[in-house]
């Protein structure tokens, strides 16, 4: 069986600008990334030095212009990614059990264009 078939989800494989907030008591710091396999309850953040698994953050994908479609849900990290042989990536999955309807709407809306 195809990895991807067991997905409850297809990953929508778009660049979104991503603010993550890592959140937790002496933890707190703010990152500036790139999301991308985006789905209703999760999404991948690319970034270098990656926050450590079970830790709790917020995604924030929008920003203050005029007319920007904003959107914020918090999750926890569930997966790492180190780059290997065959990908340079790093970056954690973050699963977002509550990340609401506006999240389900975006995921709709990426998905009528892929």
């Amino acid at each position: 069986m195809d990895p991807r078939d067991r997905r409850k989800w297809r990953r929508l494989d778009y660049d979104l600008r991503v603010q993550l907030q890592v959140l937790g008591p002496g933890a707190a710091r703010n990152i500036t990334a790139i999301g991308t396999h985006l789905s209703p309850d999760g999404i991948f953040v690319q970034l270098g030095d990656p926050p450590a698994m079970d830790t709790l953050v917020r995604v924030n994908i929008g920003d203050d212009e005029e007319g920007s479609l904003q959107l914020s849900a918090e999750g926890v990290v569930t997966n790492q990614f180190a780059p290997t042989d065959t990908s340079d990536v790093t970056g954690v999955g973050i699963y977002l059990a509550e990340a609401g309807a506006s999240w389900r709407k975006l995921y709709e809306l990426l998905s009528q264009g892929s």
